[in-house]
């Protein structure tokens, strides 16, 4: 509440409305871990909303950018929980294509990086869940070129760990061939 009043006594205040929308974001996450799906999606829609006006006033600035991709991405993954399939996947694509702006303008913004990974990651393992194990896999194939690749490769061993395990499960779930079994036994032993 005090922010909010700071914020709507400074409405040109970037600092402020960003702050308020980190909370919001934050908020949001913290209903989605209790289970409370739709505050989790008003909070997100609260949060996405500043942080769209901000980039309407601000269309170069690659930190809140890089907000409103988080922000999504938790939201696919609300709705993954929810069951909503559609509102995942047209969450997810939006959070990945600002993530690719955002990497392509500034290569070596490592939170972006680490973040666009882990959003492909979560969104693979929504997928998954719902018997899409090819789009799974391809997800999971995406967030492996981005953690294979230094700095991240050596700061980010347990979510390799994880990735291969779900590369290892989208490939047995796509089809239990001799030679896919050999794949995905390689990628358990790589985790």
């Amino acid at each position: 509440p005090i922010l909010q009043t700071l914020s709507a006594a400074e409405p040109n205040n970037t600092t402020l409305r960003r702050n308020l929308g980190l909370i919001d974001a934050r908020v949001a996450l913290a209903e989605m871990e209790a289970g409370n799906y739709a505050q989790s999606v008003e909070f997100n829609h609260r949060s996405q909303a500043i942080q769209r006006e901000i980039i309407k006033a601000d269309p170069n600035n690659l930190q809140i950018q890089y907000d409103l991709a988080d922000s999504l991405g938790n939201l696919g993954e609300c709705y993954g929980r929810m069951g909503d399939l559609a509102q995942t996947i047209t969450n997810y694509n939006e959070a990945n294509s600002i993530f690719k702006r955002v990497l392509a303008k500034n290569p070596t913004y490592a939170q972006a990086s680490a973040h666009f990974a882990q959003s492909y990651a979560t969104f693979a393992k929504v997928l998954l869940k719902n018997g899409k194990a090819g789009d799974a896999l391809e997800n999971y194939r995406l967030t492996q070129a981005i953690l294979e690749v230094e700095p991240l490769k050596s700061e980010s061993a347990e979510q390799l760990a994880e990735l291969y395990e779900g590369i290892a499960d989208a490939i047995i779930a796509l089809n239990r061939s001799a030679k896919n079994l050999d794949a995905a036994l390689s990628m358990y032993q790589a985790g």
